[in-house]
């Protein structure tokens, strides 16, 4: 009965022994793949920054090529008029799925130093867009590809194109809708009080 009681014994403390080291192994193997997604969460933030930093690329650096999706011929887009109360047409809204083309009216001219255009439309309203996607990518709820990115097409300081990809939502369309309108009808009549 002694022996009996000392080899059940012996099998317990066997089968604490393991348990033990399988619960060693566990926590050691818990501690690694914390770090493994530690280090992937990083490197995918790092890849996210560079898709915006390489997506956003200002208009001066690129030279201007003509190509079809330049006319507008590779999509559907869906032309919505810009203008102010009094009927005046400030700019054509191109839309499509993804991406927006707004080009201002070809008998008024748009200084991009003209209030409110970089101070609200730009660094408001396009960059807090921008800002929102790119925690939004960060936190794994978007892919970088899907991030907001724009491009103002220029000639010296006069605005020729305003080109806007993955604007997102209905809701985000109506709000670049609203601003842009809002915007360059406060740009117009700055420029008719200096005439």
């Amino acid at each position: 009965m002694i022996r009996e009681g000392e080899e059940l014994g012996s099998i317990d403390d066997e089968i604490i022994k393991n348990l033990m080291d399988l619960r060693s192994y566990l926590e050691k193997k818990i501690e690694e793949l914390e770090d493994e997604t530690r280090k992937l969460k990083a490197l995918f933030k790092i890849v996210g920054e560079a898709v915006v930093t390489k997506s956003f690329r200002g208009a001066e650096s690129i030279p201007r090529i003509q190509t079809k999706t330049d006319t507008l011929t590779m999509k559907n887009w869906e032309e919505v008029p810009l203008k102010i109360a009094s009927g005046t047409l400030l700019a054509t809204m191109h839309v499509s799925d993804e991406d927006i083309r707004i080009i201002p009216n070809e008998g008024l001219i748009f200084d991009i130093n003209t209030p409110p255009f970089q101070s609200f439309l730009i660094n408001r309203v396009l960059e807090g867009i921008c800002e929102n996607d790119r925690k939004a990518s960060e936190r794994g709820e978007m892919t970088p590809d899907k991030i907001l990115s724009y491009e103002i097409m220029k000639e010296g300081a006069v605005i020729k194109e305003i080109r806007i990809n993955n604007y997102g939502t209905e809701k985000r369309l109506r709000e670049i809708t609203s601003t842009s309108r809002w915007t360059l009808e406060k740009m117009y009549e700055k420029t008719q009080q200096s005439k």
